[in-house]
């Protein structure tokens, strides 16, 4: 009987053991939720910077069509880059894909930005320990300006950990001479020093000059980046709560409190959830070998009941 009572315990002990190895070896990861609320596809990029590590494919290779939002996970512990929206774009005939706007370069191996895109400019740093993370983050109008991004940190810490971007669509507005035209349409805003007020004047969040240093900010243990691109409105953050104008997300997709705690403070690893769904579920296998095992014991009991008659 003992030997049958420790078994499912020793399972368990080695199952759970099993994925604490898996966890061990697992990177922390920064994710990116990119939403298009723009009338037309983008086409989104990530770029590492030169000394960053670079990413196993320099583009995220996908669309988002009008209303479509993806969720893009950073594995990378240290990393600083771009991130932009392409728009206009289609392939040409020696397979590379043309933008009217954001880049118009692309290989396998190269992907630059190029003059008239509204940058998100990121960088991952660890703190305290492997598996907390600040990213400092500011949207910058110094390559130009395209498609207007606002960021907005869920569930981060700090007191800098607030919402940034730029809302207002610029190239209504553009002066003659910055403007790229495609079409009768204008759909980018080219940057010039000298034009810096007028940027900065619509977009006083964004990074305008090099002397603004008012437009970085930064975030410890945020659950996820909330990108929207072409937002019409500024989000409302708080920076040490869920509560924030994505409540249906947070709430229609926020993991029990065991795991949204784990997501938060080891990083939001994949390899956590696995580990925590894991362990959960060979609770209940050996929950249910147990409750299996005693209604043996009481069959097997009432059996023998049965069989010998009832006591006097």
């Amino acid at each position: 009987m003992a030997t049958t009572a420790t078994t499912p315990v020793r399972l368990l002990i080695h199952f759970f053991s099993f994925f604490l190895l898996l966890f061990a070896g697992a990177t922390s990861a920064i994710n990116f939720r990119l939403k298009n609320s723009c009338t037309y596809t983008i086409w989104p990029v990530l770029l590492s910077k030169p000394n960053s590590p670079q990413l196993p494919n320099p583009s995220t290779r996908f669309y988002l069509r009008p209303g479509e939002a993806n969720m893009v996970f950073m594995s990378q512990p240290e990393w600083s880059g771009f991130l932009w929206a392409r728009s206009l774009c289609s392939t040409v005939p020696d397979g590379n894909i043309f933008c009217v706007t954001g880049n118009n370069r692309e290989n396998s191996t190269t992907l630059e930005p190029t003059l008239t895109a509204t940058l998100v400019d990121f960088t991952i740093t660890s703190v305290a320990t492997d598996t907390q993370y600040k990213v400092t983050y500011s949207v910058s109008l110094m390559y130009g300006f395209n498609v207007p991004i606002t960021v907005n940190p869920i569930g981060g810490i700090g007191s800098y950990c607030q919402a940034t971007g730029c809302t207002l669509d610029l190239n209504k507005g553009c002066p003659d001479e910055l403007r790229v035209v495609y079409g009768d349409e204008c759909v980018g805003c080219n940057y010039y020093s000298s034009y810096a007020d007028y940027f900065e004047g619509l977009c006083p969040h964004a990074h305008t000059s090099p002397y603004n240093d008012t437009s970085t900010f930064a975030c410890v243990s945020a659950d996820y980046y909330d990108i929207t691109f072409c937002a019409s409105k500024f989000p409302s953050t708080s920076p040490v709560g869920y509560e924030t104008q994505n409540q249906e997300l947070d709430k229609k997709n926020k993991p029990p409190k065991p795991m949204r705690l784990a997501l938060k403070y080891m990083g939001g690893s994949i390899s956590t959830v696995l580990l925590l769904v894991s362990f959960r579920l060979a609770v209940k296998f050996v929950r249910s070998r147990n409750n299996t095992m005693a209604e043996i014991q009481l069959s097997t009991s009432l059996k023998a009941s049965n069989y010998l008659g009832p006591t006097r």
